[in-house]
């Protein structure tokens, strides 16, 4: 139980010294933040751009997972995707990718899911049909994964369905980002 009583919430004291307290807690808790050297903020903001992300879109991943990304799972619709053709502000952004794996989730005809797929010049690592629920999603997602062997955590959704972020949760995937954005980053 609470020495203050009934009412009182025990935030600070209001009392003497407290701009002090407040100063000496700012840089405290600013020692404990991880300290990011010039060269390896260079090399994120590098990788970002290979990745086709911004740097904050990026950096937010490495400091939630710890991780690189390995791989960016597409939605169909996010990439416009019709009848197997892509269009073409799609196409340059894929084709500009460098180190990472295009994985597609999309209703294909003919398609052994996991297996790749080839849209014009740009081809899918593994591709595999879109779950129709929450609670197909896991699955659904671990056919597109488990050929590369990926571990959830290092692959970034993109979709522009926030919905979607259920498939997010299910596969245990390191971020979904909007398509919007990364079409346009």
């Amino acid at each position: 139980m609470s020495e203050h009583g009934i009412g009182h919430n025990e935030g600070p004291p209001l009392d003497a010294g407290r701009a002090y307290r407040r100063y000496v807690w700012k840089r405290a808790k600013q020692a404990q933040l991880p300290k990011v050297g010039l060269e390896t903020v260079r090399r994120h903001v590098r990788r970002a751009a290979q990745l086709g992300m911004t740097y904050p879109q990026y950096a937010a991943i490495r400091l939630g997972t710890g991780r690189d990304v390995r791989a960016l799972l597409f939605s169909s619709a996010a990439l416009g995707w019709r009848r197997g053709a892509l269009p073409t502000p799609a196409v340059k952004k894929l084709s500009a990718l460098e180190d990472v794996e295009a994985l597609l989730l999309a209703k294909l005809k003919d398609h052994r899911p996991g297996a790749p797929v080839r849209s014009g010049p740009i081809r899918f690592a593994a591709a595999g049909p879109p779950p129709t629920s929450v609670a197909e999603a896991k699955g659904a997602v671990r056919v597109v994964l488990d050929p590369l062997q990926l571990p959830g955590d290092a692959v970034v959704l993109v979709s522009d369905d926030p919905a979607h972020m259920a498939w997010v949760s299910a596969g245990r995937l390191a971020r979904l980002i909007p398509a919007e954005s990364w079409l346009s980053a």
